[in-house]
């Protein structure tokens, strides 16, 4: 079988599997991440965009095999996002909740870090208002994923008594430590990228938002640019 029948038939698989194909050590995603491809990384990307719980390790699996395949730069995604501003077709996928557009947008702003950050400052300068909407939104979710990544929550398993209705918590390394360890290492995979950014980034971007329609923007724009120089080294 040759590469190209190799990928057809991969991203068939991907397309067509049982959800319960999307998990820790599936053979198929393993192969997804070794066959480079953009259509590969597409297919992926489907599925995730797809899935209702985005917490869920089915969808952490799928990201990892999408970085993997796609190289920490991911391309393929911010290709998919340039592509449809140079064929003016952004706005129409924008108000497309279930666009290719939105699902490259998630996984940036999830798994993205620092080369996600810098790629969505060197787009902002010549970005038109739709353009401008988009970045703005996965800006804020590298912020909110950088602020995980800084401060990050004791994993812990809550317990329902179901005759009082009272809800104990107990911290998940003592209750249940291979799940422990399966939190630390799917922190230690997704916060990856998440470097410190250099400050001089910090602050063009808030140079950038300060230019922008507040009305476009998804939270105040002060606090935008003050969150994203928390976030950054001096």
């Amino acid at each position: 079988m040759g590469r190209r029948e190799e990928v057809e038939q991969l991203v068939e698989e991907l397309e067509s599997v049982d959800l319960r194909q999307f998990w820790w050590g599936s053979p198929l995603l393993e192969r997804a991440s070794r066959l480079r491809s953009p259509s590969v990384v597409r297919s992926m990307l489907l599925r995730h965009h797809f899935l209702q719980n985005k917490e869920a390790d089915s969808c952490h699996v799928i990201r990892q095999a999408i970085r993997c395949n796609d190289g920490n730069e991911l391309p393929t995604l911010w290709q998919i996002i340039d592509e449809a501003g140079e064929a003016g077709e952004m706005n129409g996928q924008l108000r497309d909740q279930y666009s290719m557009l939105w699902a490259s947008a998630f996984v940036l702003g999830e798994i993205g870090g620092k080369p996600a950050f810098g790629a969505v400052v060197d787009r902002l300068d010549d970005a038109d208002a739709d353009q401008q909407y988009l970045l703005s939104r996965v800006a804020m979710h590298l912020v909110f994923r950088y602020s995980q990544v800084q401060s990050p929550e004791e994993p812990e398993v809550e317990y329902h008594d179901l005759k009082t209705g009272e809800v104990v918590r107990h911290r998940m390394k003592d209750i249940a430590p291979e799940d422990y360890q399966r939190v630390l290492l799917r922190r230690k995979q997704e916060n990856e990228l998440f470097q410190s950014l250099e400050k001089r980034v910090a602050i063009r971007f808030s140079e950038q938002v300060a230019s922008i329609d507040p009305a476009i923007l998804p939270c105040d724009r002060l606090q935008l640019a003050e969150m994203a120089r928390v976030i950054a080294v001096n």
